[in-house]
Parts: structure tokens; sequence; C-alpha cells
């Protein structure tokens, strides 16, 4: 993985080291948002989830100091992600002083179950039950040919 911080406009880019630019993160109205040029998803989070997901980085980035774990990362790679986490705090700083934004998100087990049917991932039927591969069934969203027309519209108004 590659990070580049884009210092005029407060951007973190972190995608693999092929396309180090694939992914971008940046902070506004009180939250952070990331866009995926390989699969043009765009989606934001709270700033609480985004430092959740750093520290999953950073714990997994602990594990390669025990002895078992000796080798699991490239130590290119494992400076990559050190630097990745450290312009991705200042990043959610950033956000986080920008002020409080409006979120509406499922929590705990509703969220997983949310994820499960939006996404059709495999899943338990029950507590210790069998498991089952749920179809995709999008919760929430926008209907691919709206979203291009959304996206036109703003590329119209972006670039007149």
């Amino acid at each position: 993985m590659t990070v580049i911080l884009g210092a005029d406009h407060d951007v973190v880019f972190f995608g693999p080291t092929a396309n180090p630019k694939c992914v971008r993160w940046w902070a506004e109205g009180g939250q952070l948002n990331y866009e995926d040029s390989r699969d043009n998803t765009y989606a934001a989070v709270s700033v609480r989830d985004f430092l959740l997901r750093l520290q999953g980085i950073s714990d997994m980035l602990g594990n390669g100091k025990t002895k078992e774990n000796e080798g699991f990362m490239h130590p290119d790679e494992l400076a990559r992600h050190r630097k990745f986490i450290e312009e991705a705090l200042l990043l959610a700083k950033k956000a986080k002083a920008q002020g409080d934004a409006a979120v509406v998100q499922f929590a705990g087990r509703a969220d997983r179950i949310a994820r499960v049917h939006h996404y059709g991932e495999q899943d338990r039927v029950a507590k210790n039950g069998p498991m089952y591969d749920y179809p995709e069934r999008q919760l929430l969203g926008i209907p691919a040919e709206d979203a291009d027309l959304l996206r036109d519209v703003i590329l119209r108004h972006l670039h007149p």
C-alpha cells in the first residue's frame, strides 16, 4: 500500500503499490469521506468509525512484532501502513474540528444483519445455526440509472 498526502487539499491516498491513488480520503462536514476509483464507490464514515478502522490497522501492524508473526509483512509495507495511520489521524482531527455531522447508521447486531443482507454475504441463520448465503438485497441506495444521472448533473455543474 502507498500513502500520499495531498498537501494542498488535505487528501490522503491509500491503495496498492500498483495503484497508490485509487482510494482517497478527505474530511468534510465533520465526517470522513472516501472514494475508490477501482469500482467507483463513495461513502462517508463518522470520525468514530474511522478511528475504529485505524485501530484495526494498528492492531494488525502490532501483530507483526511478535516472533511467531515475524515477516508477515514486508518492512516497506509496514512503513506505508504506519504512514497512512499518521496522516489519517491528522485527517480525523481535522474532521472532528469541523463539528459533528448528522449520521444515520445501523449499530451493533443490526449493523451486521443489515450489511449481510445489503451485500449478500454469508452468515449464520441463528446463533449456533447453519451458515447461509444470503442474496444481495440493497436496503438503501440509489438505482444505478439514477446514480448515473446524478453524477452527470453534478459534473455538468462543476465543469460547465
